[in-house]
């Protein structure tokens, strides 16, 4: 996954020329990436979707429904979740992506202390 980060980070979509190759590139490589992040840390019934810069998902850790979202790639670098608790209250965070090290970390710090 840091290596798929580490692209998005450097990833510029506001260059005319290949920017819907590379984001369908990044994108592929995300989903499976963050996929299997996610099924490491105990997520289940997982759904990434695919669409015109952004992606887009659900999953379920413990009893929470967590949706996530990059936003349009082409003028933000960072993820949004939002946890959707099994006690009908919503939690929501952007997490920047800066450094992919720093986002993996993040990322996995957010969903422990969440799925307790």
């Amino acid at each position: 996954m840091k290596k798929t980060i580490e692209s998005y980070i450097k990833l510029d979509l506001q260059k005319e020329q290949l920017v819907a190759k590379e984001f369908d590139k990044f994108a592929r490589n995300f989903k499976r990436d963050f996929t299997r992040f996610l099924v490491r840390n105990g997520a289940k019934a997982i759904d990434i979707s695919i669409g015109f810069f952004f992606i887009t998902g659900y999953f379920k850790l413990c009893k929470d429904l967590w949706f996530f979202s990059t936003g349009d790639l082409r003028k933000r670098k960072e993820l949004y979740i939002e946890i959707d608790k099994y006690t009908d209250s919503k939690y929501g965070m952007y997490i920047p992506v800066k450094d992919a090290d720093e986002f993996i970390e993040m990322i996995s710090q957010k969903m422990l202390a969440h799925s307790e």
